[in-house]
């Protein structure tokens, strides 16, 4: 898988340079851009979410904690959520506590790791 660091050696422009036209944001020339894009599409160039991630600190996934991956009670819970978030540009991370606080400690800590931008928290006490 190629990287704008490959792109960049291939073409001979900068990594910053590929960048921009890659993501269409700041100047490029059009013959530049053009250069690129053609470079990007011939190597089989895709986004890096994790990189996108890093630098927009946005990761557009929300967390949905579940005590019961088994309990048809949550199955319209779990589309409801997806088809607004889906809406939105989200993605649901689905996470099964099992019942089990130290489950739920690790999917809490999750969030605090940034694998997602927020957290849907369903639990039974």
């Amino acid at each position: 898988m190629s990287n704008i660091y490959d792109i960049a050696t291939k073409t001979g422009f900068s990594p910053s340079t590929v960048a921009r036209a890659l993501s269409g944001k700041g100047y490029v020339g059009k013959d530049t851009k053009n250069k690129i894009l053609k470079a990007a599409e011939s190597m089989s160039y895709t986004p890096t979410h994790a990189a996108r991630s890093l630098r927009y600190q946005k990761t557009n996934n929300i967390i949905m904690c579940i005590p019961d991956l088994y309990n048809p009670f949550y199955f319209n819970l779990i589309k409801g959520a997806s088809d607004v978030l889906e809406s939105r540009a989200y993605h649901i991370l689905l996470c099964h506590s099992k019942r089990s606080l130290k489950e739920e400690i690790k999917i809490i800590n999750m969030l605090k790791e940034r694998y997602g931008d927020g957290m849907i928290f369903l639990t039974l006490t």
